[in-house]
């Protein structure tokens, strides 16, 4: 192993690092090709060769070919160190994702940087940038953040109205399918601490979007007792949140627990067939005997009988209004709220 890192050390010492000054464009590519997937596989790389390597990788970055600073960009990148906010790697990446003309190197340097807090705001920043390659591969960058202690939730809400609102569809479809559902994923998947973090009287039809985005995620997640986890979601919201008549507690009155009563129940309506389809009836008889008898009245509909054909089910269709009050109620409800 001694034996293969030194012979490694003399051919980067003695060879590669002379030639990357060459005047023939090819070799410099090829060399910084070379080095990126030697450093994908060996990590036993001499120290002293460390600041020549970082040294000669860094002029490269200011070659007149685009190609070859963006290769340049993969060999670096193994020698970034983000817990050091004078590393000379990252600030390199940093001037290059702001300042390259080529989107080819704002893409490599977007692949390769570590998100830390002198790197963020680049990252941030390449979501408007004007190729829409660069901006969906920012969002999916910002992925992958630790966004509970990174940003702000001010920062968090810009940048998903701004991908949600993107002109280009491939940058939205990222957002709503990747950001959001990673981002939730920090939130234990639990759409109540997710919107504790949002202002939801700020900006409220962006944050509609998003809420349906994931109960859309929702009604897709299986779920054995009810059937999806959005069926889960309203059983317990109903269970926790709602008295006799489907009005919300004077305890839970808040504004995020009605933002979200009121979009659940525009949701199921609107996805009414697909929320009956996935209703596993059967399922929630079976537990019946586990959940307290007023809260399993409560989710099935009165008068229903052991039938599992949910579409001819006029009982079952009831089922989508399990959290819509009655009107006289709902207007009693508002006078006292006023």
């Amino acid at each position: 192993m001694a034996g293969a890192s030194t012979f490694l050390d003399q051919l980067v010492s003695k060879f590669l690092i002379n030639h990357l000054e060459s005047s023939l464009l090819d070799l410099r590519y090829n060399i910084c090709f070379l080095l990126s997937k030697i450093f994908q596989e060996v990590t036993d790389i001499g120290l002293d060769m460390y600041s020549v390597l970082i040294q000669a990788l860094t002029n490269r970055m200011t070659d007149r070919s685009h190609a070859v600073r963006a290769v340049a960009t993969l060999a670096l990148r193994r020698f970034q160190d983000p817990k050091d906010s004078n590393d000379q790697v990252l600030m390199t990446y940093h001037f290059h994702l702001r300042k390259d003309p080529s989107h080819k190197v704002r893409l490599s340097v977007l692949s390769c940087i570590e998100p830390c807090e002198s790197t963020i705001s680049g990252i941030i920043e390449k979501t408007r940038d004007v190729q829409a390659l660069i901006r969906k591969a920012a969002y999916i960058k910002l992925a992958t953040l630790d966004a509970k202690n990174l940003l702000t939730s001010e920062q968090r809400l810009m940048i998903l109205k701004d991908g949600l609102n993107d002109k280009n569809h491939f940058v939205r479809k990222v957002v709503e399918s990747r950001l959001i559902l990673s981002w939730l994923k920090a939130y234990e998947d639990d759409i109540f601490l997710f919107l504790k973090d949002f202002d939801t009287e700020s900006d409220i039809e962006d944050i509609e979007k998003i809420v349906n985005i994931i109960l859309q995620h929702y009604l897709t997640q299986k779920c054995v007792d009810f059937g999806t986890k959005l069926h889960s979601l309203v059983f317990n919201f109903k269970k926790k949140h709602l008295d006799k008549k489907k009005l919300i507690y004077p305890q839970h009155f808040n504004s995020k627990k009605v933002f979200l009563w009121r979009l659940l129940n525009c949701f199921v309506k609107e996805n009414e067939t697909q929320f009956l389809q996935s209703c596993q009836l059967e399922n929630i008889c079976k537990n019946k005997s586990s959940q307290n008898e007023n809260n399993f009245n409560s989710f099935k509909t009165d008068g229903y009988q052991e039938s599992t054909d949910i579409n001819d089910s006029t009982e079952a269709e009831d089922m989508t209004e399990n959290l819509l009050p009655e009107f006289p109620h709902f207007c009693d409800f508002v006078q006292k709220s006023v």
